[in-house]
Order: C-alpha cells, then structure tokens, then sequence
C-alpha cells in the first residue's frame, strides 16, 4: 500500500509540474498532459497491468488535468536492453509526450540509469535500487526529472531473515530470464553479497516454463527463493 500511495503522490506531482511548465491558456480548459509508455515486451498480463495504471491515474487527476494515453505512444520493447533503449529515445525526443511511464523491470532499470532527462520521468519497477546500482539520495533519486519506486522487499535481506528462521547454506534462486539477461548487475552483486554470507547461490532463470526451470536446479539445493516478478519471461 506505501507503494501505491508513494506512486500516484509522484505521479500527482510531476503531472503538476508538467501543466506549470505550458500553463493554462485558456481558464475552463483543464491542462493536457500526454504520458508515453515504455515497456518492457509482451507477457501475458500486460494489457491488465495497463489499464491498472491508466484507471488509477486518470481517477487521481480527475477534475484537475485532462490526462491522455495516445495509442500510439505506448510502445511495447522487445525484452532487450537495446530495444527497450530505443523506445526511450523515441519518448524523450517525442515533443507530444510530457511524461513518461516504464512499465517493467527492465525499463524500470534502464531509464534509472541515465544521468540527464529531458521530461519527467516515473520508473515504478526497480527492484532494489543499491543492488542494482541506481542512482540514490536519501529517499530520491538524485537525477533530474527522475523518480522511481521500489519494491518493499529487499532481496538480500530477504534471504538473510529467511536463513535465520531456517538455517541453509545451498539456496536457489528463481529469477526471470528477462530480467538475469537484461540486469547483469543484480543477479552479480547478489551472488558477492550473498557469497559474503557464506551462502553458494545458483541463479536458475526462469522463462515460459516454471516446471524446466525446477528441473534444472542442483539437487543439493536446501532452500528456493522466488525473486520479484518472476512471472515475466
């Protein structure tokens, strides 16, 4: 629920600033702000997560601003770190898009990383922003125009309360092919710290098929731990 609420106070808030920005030039119209959407690719439940954030958005900003999805500037990525690139590109240089939403990990991630951007930018998928590098300051971002939201769990911590409840040294950890192919970093920086711990630690990616994926794990394997969003492929 803090997620939420942290959300759609973000997105009040940049869509606020966005209006400021053109201003109301005539008073019984409302400010039009355009949101451009990047995603991550196509999995099954897109189209549901979709109209989740576009029904909440629009029911936030009701009354106050005439917030628009055009068709045409929702575009699905390809699951790669070049592709989903691209389409961040195309958004930033848009001149009918005010704001963009990455709807994914991935695209979460990748915009995260960038030190300058041109427009306001919402990034509600990153899934541990230390882990993962991500600019931090305090409780923001630090970078201009950027403002992401993470996950309320952190894995590392994660695990190390799940081995104090039930002591393990061989864990496996189930993560999205996607996601282990287009965020190095995390799968990296969790096998050092967990490492740290003296845990040895088999990344298994996920993709179409839960039951390959189990197969495939190490038969000393003590514990299995289900990374965040392991149902994109």
């Amino acid at each position: 629920m803090r997620n939420k609420v942290a959300f759609f106070f973000i997105v009040l808030s940049l869509i606020a600033s966005v209006s400021l920005t053109y201003g109301q030039k005539k008073k019984k119209k409302l400010p039009v702000v355009r949101i451009g959407t990047v995603i991550d690719g196509q999995w099954e439940r897109l189209g549901e997560i979709r109209r989740v954030f576009e029904k909440e958005i629009l029911e936030l900003t009701g009354g106050e601003f005439d917030v628009l999805f055009p068709e045409e500037k929702h575009i699905v990525g390809d699951f790669t770190n070049e592709g989903i690139n691209s389409v961040i590109d195309r958004l930033l240089d848009d001149t009918e898009v005010d704001l963009i939403l990455a709807i994914g990990p991935l695209s979460s991630h990748e915009i995260s990383r960038r030190k300058e951007l041109s427009k306001p930018v919402i990034a509600p998928f990153v899934l541990d922003p230390e882990i993962q590098k991500l600019p931090l300051e305090g409780d923001a971002s630090g970078v201009n125009n950027l403002s992401y939201i993470t996950f309320p769990a952190h894995i590392v911590e994660d695990i190390e309360l799940f081995r104090k409840i039930v002591p393990f040294t061989k864990l496996a950890m189930l993560l999205s092919r996607a996601v282990h192919a287009g965020i190095p970093e995390l799968h990296a920086n969790i096998l050092k710290e967990l490492g740290e711990m003296g845990l040895e630690v088999t990344i298994v990616p996920v993709g179409a098929s839960t039951d390959k994926a189990l197969a495939s794990m190490p038969s000393n394997v003590q514990a299995v731990y289900l990374a965040p969003l392991i149902h994109l492929i």
